[in-house]
C-alpha cells in the first residue's frame, strides 16, 4: 500500500485488545489485517502515530458500542476523523439481530 491521499483504520474493540485493519480508498483498495494491540490509550496513540507518518491521512472507524466510547474520545483529542460504525437501530435490525444470535 503507498502513500495515498487517505487511509481507512478499521478497529474492532474488545475488552482487552483492539484488533487493527488498514483499507486503501475505492471498492478495489486492498486491505490489510495488522494485528491486535491491547486495548489502552498509549497503545493506541503510538499505532496512529505511525500510521499516520506511514499513510499521511487516516479515517479511523470503530465498532459503536461501550468499549468504543474512549476510542472516538481519543481520536478527536489527537485530531483524526473518527467515525462508529453499529448495527442500524431499527424493529426490523432487532428482528434480524434475535434471528441471527440464535443460529
Amino acid at each position: 500500500m503507498e502513500q495515498n491521499d487517505r487511509v481507512f483504520v478499521a478497529m474492532d474493540m474488545h475488552k482487552e485488545t483492539i484488533a487493527v485493519a488498514v483499507g486503501a480508498p475505492g471498492r478495489l483498495g486492498e486491505v490489510r489485517f495488522l494485528g491486535e494491540i491491547p486495548n489502552r490509550a498509549d497503545a493506541v496513540r503510538r499505532l496512529i502515530e505511525k500510521l499516520a507518518s506511514k499513510y499521511g491521512r487516516l479515517s479511523v472507524c470503530y465498532e459503536a458500542g461501550p468499549c468504543g466510547d474512549s476510542l472516538h474520545r481519543q481520536m478527536t483529542e489527537l485530531g483524526r476523523e473518527c467515525v462508529g460504525a453499529g448495527w442500524p437501530i431499527s424493529v426490523s435490525s432487532i428482528r434480524l439481530s434475535r434471528s441471527f444470535c440464535r443460529s
